[in-house]
């Protein structure tokens, strides 16, 4: 349980991210697996807020005089990378938003089915 509520205080991860991770810790056998699992979703929330930060960052990277004295191979790998960044935010953010989505067509399925099995009893009563 405590794994879970570090989890939640997690601030980089998105839903599906946290999700995934919670599932892998309500998985573990054991407090080892658990601890993994823990300093596993530290170290991605970690990299997320780095990645964030990077890419917050990108216009002043380019104003510096590192980045404008720098030759156009180094100055396009750069930007390469901050694309590279900007799409794995976008994919992460999409698959939230996708498996947020599905989860709550689920829960609609479920009490669907649920008010159909209720509304079919009273039927054969």
């Amino acid at each position: 349980q405590q794994a879970n509520n570090r989890l939640d205080q997690l601030d980089h991860l998105n839903n599906a991210q946290k999700q995934q991770l919670q599932s892998q810790i309500t998985q573990s056998s054991d407090i080892a697996a658990v601890n993994g699992h823990k300093q596993t979703a530290e170290s991605l929330n970690t990299a997320m807020g780095n990645l964030k930060q990077a890419i917050a960052d990108k216009d002043a990277t380019k104003a510096t005089v590192n980045f404008t004295d720098a030759d156009q191979a180094k100055q396009q790998a750069y930007n390469t990378a901050v694309t590279n960044a900007e799409n794995i935010m976008c994919n992460c953010l999409a698959r939230s938003i996708t498996q947020d989505k599905e989860i709550k067509e689920i829960h609609i399925g479920k009490e669907e089915v649920r008010l159909f099995l209720f509304f079919e009893n009273i039927i054969l009563r």
